[in-house]
Parts: structure tokens; sequence; C-alpha cells
């Protein structure tokens, strides 16, 4: 078909070069493979083409669907078919990437795994906080985990950029012209509690579990983790497992779904197959001329499954505890409990029973124990008290991290400016002079008496400018004029205006201005001090039109005067090409010419008395035409001939005339 192109890239011209061949399949899965089959004919020509890695880009209608490299070959008799990948994801499953990733930005592990593989471009992913642990893990597997760990989709646009979130959006499709053979509804499945078991790094079993109810679904999840991945993992496997179909395939011609790509939704109703409403495309298999698509119902988001559960949640703990545990004192939780919740309950489940604890929280020894755990996490909602003596205050991790101070409302929905103060005005020390913040970054800064800087810099991260240098010296600085009592400025400082003009002094009770020099500002010079340079013609001195300048003599000023009549002209030799406009007057003309001239253009005459005359052919005024007889094929002679060509009669050399008429006599008046 011609709408189907194939272009690779040539990094000689450095542009895309479209060459011959058949388009097979482009198959894409959501957050899974993608490949793109084409074939081309079996010539030298072609095998060297594909001897190398190439980047190959398919496009429908001039449309580009994917962009990807020529990394595999079958070979036949006849044909080379080839299977071009996604760059980018061959690129990660070919780099490793190692470390801890706790309490970090998902974004900043993304940035992480990218530089361990040397992806060019950012990786675009959410901000959520994630605890990642990576042992010589291929960087597209970590990518696959993180995706996971987010409950989100993973996916390359361009061929270059790589993005994880939610892929797709809602899109134009006419259902009509789809074909769906068949759908299976399988209710038979939905759970509505998942269990996902694994190991941590450490080689411990853990778990990640999620929903309320008896109905369990159990997961194995091989890929060393931590529990806050496994929880995420369930998440995601709760919402999957009640999602009302499995995947529905549908056909439809290429032209109507090549816009399609998978992640997108689009609306189709088919009573026949109880189909109506929206649904998410899961994989796309664009052929030639057809396109199958399959697709599942748009999945409840794990924010809806989440909200369902708390409200089915009525018991006092989490899941994991059938019954509220009826403590009345302090040493009857530690008793039961011990020091920490286990696994499964939540310490904002329990405070409500124990509304009054009159005892001290001492762990068993010191430096040892933790209360809340980052890595499930199991951590606290907030932590009331008086004072906190903190011998360390930052992130439980061994990679950056990051601490934030809370500038919201309890919901979370709204900044507020809290503050971070002394009890005590004048008093407190924000580091020393031996151990010093690194950075400090701030919209405002008001020191109220006095401040070290070691250099002030001023300005957004990315351009910001230094003001004071640690020579103590002042740049970058805008200031009104009046501030600038010594020194002198710059020519650069001075004001400026129209070209040409000048600062003039106006009085001491006026601000100079700029204007153009008068003739009463300029001095009376002598001639002499002229001494270089020409005048232009607009300051010599003016004379009647016509008139020239002439000198007089020594000791008298030149002048004006008439040169008609004045000046006898001097003979002087002028080339007949020179004279180019007029008539000469026939005394200039000669009238004897020793050799031959030729007039192309004719000559009109009232008589020719030539001594030597050479005529070719005479053409008469009613084009009738005397000429050599010979020309004709008759025997030397004349020929005399009418306007329209024809012989009418012939003169030959022994004076023998020969008429194709009659010769008739003329009648006189």
């Amino acid at each position: 078909m011609g709408l189907w192109k194939l272009e690779y890239y040539d990094d000689g011209v450095e542009d895309w070069v479209e060459f011959t061949g058949r388009v097979e399949e482009i198959v894409e899965e959501l957050s899974g493979h993608e490949e793109v089959s084409f074939s081309i004919p079996n010539t030298a020509a072609n095998r060297s083409f594909v001897a190398s890695d190439q980047m190959i880009k398919v496009s429908f209608d001039g449309t580009q669907l994917y962009l990807g490299v020529l990394y595999d070959i079958e070979y036949s008799r006849k044909q080379l078919k080839c299977i071009v990948y996604n760059g980018v994801y061959e690129l990660l499953k070919r780099r490793v990437i190692s470390g801890k990733y706790l309490g970090l930005m998902a974004s900043s592990v993304a940035e992480f795994i990218r530089q361990a593989a040397g992806l060019t471009y950012m990786i675009d992913c959410p901000a959520t906080n994630v605890d990642m642990i990576f042992d010589q893990t291929l960087c597209f597997d970590a990518i696959v985990q993180l995706a996971a760990a987010l409950n989100k989709d993973y996916w390359v646009v361009g061929g270059e950029h790589l993005h994880i979130g939610d892929r797709g959006s809602a899109q134009s499709f006419d259902g009509n012209i789809a074909n769906v053979s068949e759908r299976a509804v399988a209710r038979s499945k939905r759970r509505n509690k998942v269990h996902v078991r694994g190991i941590s790094y450490e080689g411990e079993e853990i778990m990640g579990y999620t929903g309320d109810g008896d109905d369990v679904a159990v997961f194995w999840y091989d890929v060393p983790s931590t529990e806050y991945t496994l929880y995420a993992l369930a998440v995601k496997k709760l919402a999957e497992i009640n999602m009302d179909d499995g995947s529905v395939p549908l056909t439809c011609p290429i032209t109507s779904g090549y816009h399609l790509y998978p992640g997108d939704t689009i609306t189709l109703e088919k009573p026949e197959l109880s189909l109506d409403g929206s649904y998410k495309i899961v994989k796309t298999s664009k052929k030639r001329k057809t396109m199958d698509i399959e697709i599942i119902r748009q999945k409840r988001t794990t924010e809806d499954v989440l909200e369902e559960l708390t409200k089915k949640n009525s018991g006092v703990l989490s899941s994991g505890v059938e019954n509220a545990f009826p403590f009345d004192s302090w040493e009857n939780l530690i008793g039961i409990l011990g020091y920490f919740p286990k696994r499964g309950i939540r310490w904002t489940d329990i405070w409500k029973y124990l509304p009054n604890i009159n005892k001290s929280l001492i762990p068993a020894s010191d430096n040892t124990y933790d209360i809340g755990d980052i890595l499930t996490p199991l951590r606290w909602k907030a932590i009331f008290g008086v004072y906190e003596f903190p011998m360390y205050f930052g992130p439980y991790s061994d990679a950056a991290a990051m601490v934030q101070f809370w500038t919201k409302n309890i919901a979370g929905d709204t900044p507020v400016d809290h503050q971070f103060q002394p009890t005590d005005d004048g008093y407190g020390i924000f580091g020393s002079e031996t151990k010093r913040w690194k950075e400090v970054h701030t919209k405002y800064l008001f020191v109220s008496s006095s401040g070290r800087l070691a250099q002030l810099n001023i300005g957004d991260y990315a351009s910001d400018q230094v003001v004071i240098t640690s020579a103590r010296v002042l740049q970058n600085v805008f200031a009104d004029a009046a501030i600038i009592t010594s020194g002198q400025f710059e020519l650069a400082r001075m004001p400026r205006d129209d070209v040409g003009k000048f600062l003039r002094a106006y009085g001491t009770e006026y601000d100079p201005m700029y204007a153009s020099l008068a003739v009463a500002d300029l001095p009376d010079l002598p001639a002499s001090k002229i001494t270089s340079g020409r005048f232009p013609l607009a300051r010599l001195p003016e004379g009647s039109s016509g008139y020239v300048l002439e000198a007089e003599g020594a000791g008298y000023d030149p002048m004006y005067v008439n040169p008609n009549g004045r000046y006898s002209p001097a003979g002087h030799d002028h080339a007949a090409g020179n004279i180019t406009s007029g008539v000469l007057a026939e005394a200039r003309i000669p009238n004897v010419f020793t050799g031959q001239i030729t007039f192309n253009g004719g000559i009109v005459t009232n008589s020719v008395n030539c001594a030597n005359w050479q005529l070719a052919d005479a053409i008469f005024a009613n084009d009738f035409r005397i000429t050599e007889a010979e020309k004709l094929g008759y025997g030397k002679g004349l020929a005399f001939l009418n306007d329209k060509g024809k012989v009418l009669m012939t003169l030959d050399a022994e004076g023998n005339l020969s008429v194709t008429g009659k010769i008739k006599q003329l009648k006189g008046d």
C-alpha cells in the first residue's frame, strides 16, 4: 500500500532516507513487548544494509508510527525479514544498576537509572517517594519494578523519551466498523484481598498485602524487593483481578485505527456482546491493511479501590487483625504487642484506646531500636510533644535523600506559612564556622543586624549572579545614581542619545542635556588650521548655474566664470563608437567606398547608379522575384517567379525565352 513508508537514518547526510520494503506488522503491548517486522528483497545491497544496526522509522499516511533499531534478521532465498526493536528498551537491557534508594522520590530513582544506562534524555516520572534496592539489576528490570511500585505504565515516545505514568488518552474511534468475534467475562477470578509474597535483599521472606475480606489471591514476586514494593504490587493486582473482562480482541481497517496506541481508551457499543462504555487498549497489532486491537474495560484507579476498601473496613485495626484489643493500660499493650507494633497493626488505630499514657517509652538498649519502619512503610502519622532531643536529625539512608518541612494544612491541599523559629530572639545558631551548610536556597533573606557571607549570589539556581565576591567586590547590582559619590563612570555607563549630539551644560540650576552644536558654539579659526581631509561639495561657495571655478593667478582669489566662448577647444580624436546619437550631415559621409559594404537590412533608394552592382534575388513590392535559373534546376540564366513561387518565365544564356503561359500583346490606351 502506498500509504506505508520505511526510512533509515543516514549518518552521512544526517537525514532520513526512504527505502523500498514491505511492512508486515507493528506490535505494541501496554508496558510490555514492542517490535516491528518488515521484509526486503535478498540482494547484495540489502544484505550489506542489514549487516549493521540501523535506525528505522515507520510511517503511515504521513504519521510516524514507530521508531526503533534494526537488530534481528531472518534470511531466506528471496527475502530478508527484518525485526526492529525499541532502542531505549534494548539499551536498558544491557546495563545494570546497584544501590539502595530509600525514601527517595521516584523521579530521583529514575534519574539514577538513566545515568546507569547512559540514556540521553531525562525520564519523565512522578515524584512519589519510593523505596527501591537494586543489586546488579538490569536497568530495564529496574524501570519495570519502579513502574510497578508506582502502579504506573512505562513507554517510550519518539524512540527516545522514556515515560513512567498513565499512558494514553481518550481517542475517537468508529466502533461500528470494528469486528468483535468474542468476549469473555470472568467474574470467578474476582477477589477482595491480595497477598504478594517475595524475598528481601537479605534473603528473608516478606509479604505485602491489601484488601479486606476472606477471598484471597496470592502472588509470588521472585525479584528481591521491599515490603513497600510488594504492597504497591498488591494494590495493582487487586485492581486487575477485579476487572469484569479479560482481553477482548477486535479488528478494524488500518486506516481507521493507525492513530491508536496501548493505553488509549475508545468507546464501543456492541449490545450482542454486552459492550457499552469506555475501554482501555492493552495491545495493538498494525498490519498492512488491517489492525488488531485488544481491549479491557477501563479499570478503576488505585485511589478508587482504596476508597472502597476504606468504606468497607469497619474494624478498629487494619486487615490482618480480626478484633480490636481492649487495652486498658500501657503495660497490657506492651505485654501483648511488644514495644513496637507487629506487622499489619497500625498505631493510628491503637491510640484511640489509650487516650492517656503516664509511662515513659524507654528502649531496652541505647541506639538500637526504631519507632516506625521506613521499608514497609509503617510510619507514625504525627508526633506531638513539648521537647525532642535527637542526636541526629536527617534521612536514614545510604543514598542522598530529602527531609521536607511541611508547609500545608492538615488535609494537605492548601499551602500554609508555618514558621521554624527559635524560642528567644537573637539566640540559636544555624551551622557553625567549622560545620557549614553546603547550600541555602531561599526566596528572601533578611539579616536584621549583621551577617557573615563568604560570597553572595542572587538569582535562581540555574542563572544566579555573584553580587558580592569573597574579595568584597560589588558587581551585577542596579542602584540609584544618587548613591554614587566618588570615582568615575566608565563610558559604557554614560547615558545615551542621538548620534552626533553632545552633552551640553545649561547653567548651575539645570541638568545637562544632549544637543547639537550651534554656530555660536564654534570658535573662529584661520584656514591654516585645516591641514587634512576634504571639504564636501555643500561647503564650497555657490556660483551661477553653468559657471565653472577658474583660477585667476597668484595673489588672486579663484572665481566662477561663464565657460561659453571663453576657451578655444583643443583638437582631439574620437572613435566612431563614441558617437551614439544624432545624425551625421551629408558632408561628413564619404562618397567613395573602396571596399565592399554589406547592408543586411536592405537599401531603399529612388535609383541605383553603380559601376559594379552585384544583386542576389530581386524581390518586388508585389512579392514577384527574379533569381538565378540554375538554382531551380534550369540552365544558366534568369528565372521569373510569381508571388506564389511558381516559375513564369526563364531566359537562358543564348537569349532563348521560355514562358509557362501565353505571350499576348498588351493593348494600348
